[in-house]
């Protein structure tokens, strides 16, 4: 018994030709279809069935179903992957209020472990309880646990805990015996192991000479890239140490399927590093206003607001003498590592707080996880192409269609909606790329979703450019860089380090401003100014909600000069100017409570009243 249309594992060596072949090699069997779906709508049924179509190595058949009609499949865009997250928790939040449903009817689907970062914390920041179905949190992943253990100790070389977890990741022929006898000198001495290397008798307690010089190379390197933690950004120093420490070289010689999702979490890892820079540096809070905030935000916003560690270089130089009179550099800030690092312990700390024996959770998992699971409303995120299809499966024919098997695994999971959405750009090694979406969107017959970005697509001149993003970030699947500095890493392996990190450097692209969006001359291209507006995600939401339903906010290209909009936490205010290109427009809002502020729109939510 089985079903070839949820074929899913040929990466484990699972074969579809033993179900396609089963009559060819057992002429006496008989074939009786089991055809009828008893979970899904008629819409969900119908649409998997159209998409399914489309492979030409399958059974003869056609599933159905008795349930009621349903909604169409919806079909949204988000301008970054950051905006499709919270787009869904918004949306899970107004589905709670309108269905009267429970956190455990709502699944969130992804084809990569790595996709699971941006939700979870777009669920943290709303206080949504969630489950990673099969697998841990992100930030509880072993490659994710190593990486940051190596940036807690270029912050705090005294933390003993980091210490452990890497002195011998990547294995350096440090042994359990030399840190057993290294711990034993830091305690006999009551001081860090650190410490205790640089000060203590290591022969005395047993440490070999050999040992010792790799223990000494070990805190060598820590010691010179750790003396820039306070003068170098978040992404380049962590970069610098994962290269130069041989861990991303040791990570990419594991070429199996679990070794490339590692990669890929420390990938995400990075990405959400300039994420967090981007907020700090042109996000939802200017220069200027935080005094303001009000104390009545959420903890983990008025922590990251107020300790936002952004140093400029000008003081910096002031608390270094030996910097050159009169060299001081440009006034520019960064996101220090110390800052990303208390933004992460913040969000660990709400985890530490949910109840872990409740079940009434939103579920996270991989498509492949879902296999076998049913959720009355069902939630797939990242449909682009090079992610879902993958970027690994669409070099033959029999790969795309195991894919297509496994986006019908993902819909046929769904008993009452399913949303599908996906991103203009997202976050790849720290650059921002832009993928079309996901060629099977357009696989499944018209008639069962509800595309507003498609249907206003047809309408434009620009149809394609306009559905895709392409406009704003270049041709598909192209990769430019929002700051104006190279990737470090890419596809590419290695110990390799420029050790230069190019932020408000000069650059030679087709920035319409001329400026990156950290400040310098960018290289990468940006929105031109002639393309139509993308439209921001919208999901259906029940009319005139009360107030004491979720704070939904509305499209960015609804807003004008003049209307009086909702924030979440500066309240009610009127828009005193808009200027910007949609991926970037900023507001000048003028707040009955707390004056004029201006917001990114990309960050900062409005509703209009």
């Amino acid at each position: 018994m089985g079903d070839d249309s949820q074929s899913i594992y040929a990466f484990r060596g699972a074969r579809i030709e033993n179900i396609l072949n089963f009559l060819k090699d057992y002429p006496e069997a008989k074939e009786f279809k089991l055809e009828q779906n008893y979970r899904s709508t008629k819409t969900i049924v119908d649409a998997a069935n159209s998409l399914i179509a489309r492979n030409s190595n399958r059974l003869n058949k056609e599933c159905f179903s008795e349930a009621e009609q349903g909604e169409k499949i919806e079909v949204v865009r988000g301008y970054t992957d950051q905006e499709e997250a919270f787009s869904v928790v918004s949306s899970i939040m107004s589905r709670l209020y309108s269905a009267k449903a429970q956190y455990s009817e709502f699944a969130v689907l992804y084809r990569t472990n790595a996709q699971s970062r941006v939700v979870e914390e777009a669920l943290r920041k709303r206080s949504v309880p969630y489950r990673i179905f099969g697998g841990h949190s992100f930030y509880e992943r072993a490659e994710v646990k190593d990486v940051m253990s190596y940036m807690r100790l270029l912050v705090n070389p005294k933390d003993d805990e980091a210490f452990r977890r890497v002195v011998n990741v990547p294995p350096r022929g440090i042994g359990d015996t030399t840190m057993l006898n290294l711990a034993a000198a830091a305690g006999a001495a009551s001081v860090s192991m650190w410490e205790a290397l640089h000060t203590g008798d290591l022969a005395a307690f047993g440490i070999k000479p050999a040992a010792a010089a790799r223990l000494t190379d070990f805190a060598n390197l820590i010691s010179e890239i750790g003396s820039r933690v306070r003068t170098t950004n978040a992404y380049d120093i962590s970069m610098e140490v994962v290269l130069r420490s041989g861990y991303m070289t040791h990570l990419k010689a594991d070429t199996t399927i679990e070794g490339q999702a590692r990669v890929e979490n420390v990938e995400e890892l990075f990405n959400s590093i300039k994420e967090l820079e981007g907020e700090y540096l042109g996000g939802e809070i200017f220069e200027g206003e935080l005094s303001d905030i009000n104390t009545d935000t959420p903890p983990v916003f008025v922590k990251s607001q107020l300790s936002l560690n952004l140093q400029s270089a000008e003081s910096v130089n002031s608390e270094n003498p030996g910097e050159p009179d009169g060299q001081k550099s440009d006034n520019v800030k960064m996101l220090l590592l110390e800052t990303f690092l208390e933004n992460i312990t913040l969000m660990s700390a709400i985890d530490e707080k949910t109840d872990k024996e409740d079940n009434n959770k939103v579920s996270l998992m991989t498509v492949h996880s879902a296999k076998g699971l049913e959720f009355p409303y069902v939630y797939v995120i990242g449909m682009e192409d090079n992610l879902f299809p993958s970027i690994t499966g669409t070099s033959s024919e029999s790969e795309i269609e195991e894919e297509r098997r496994l986006f019908y695994v993902a819909l046929t999971r769904a008993m009452k909606h399913v949303t599908l959405s996906y991103a203009q750009s997202r976050f790849r090694w720290g650059n921002n790329v832009n993928y079309p979406p996901s060629r099977f969107l357009k696989e499944i017959n018209r008639k069962f979703l509800n595309w507003p970005a498609l249907e206003s697509a047809l309408s434009s001149p620009f149809s394609e450019s306009s559905l895709s993003g392409r406009s704003s970030f270049g041709s598909s699947g192209s990769e430019s860089s929002s700051s104006g500095r190279s990737s470090y890493g890419g596809s590419g392996s290695g110990n390799s380090y420029s050790g230069r990190s190019s932020y408000g450097g000069p650059g030679a692209g087709n920035s319409s401003s001329g400026r990156s969006s950290y400040g310098g001359s960018g290289s990468g291209s940006s929105y031109s100014g002639n393309s139509v507006p993308a439209e921001r995600p919208q999901f259906s939401q029940p009319s005139a909600a009360p107030r004491t339903t979720p704070f939904i906010p509305d499209s960015v290209d609804k807003l004008r000069v003049g209307m009086n909009v909702e924030h979440e936490r500066f309240g009610n205010g009127k828009i005193f100017s808009l200027e910007g290109d949609p991926l970037n427009m900023r507001a000048i809002v003028d707040f009955e409570q707390g004056g004029r502020k201006t917001l990114l729109l990309k960050f900062a939510k409005l509703r209009i009243l």
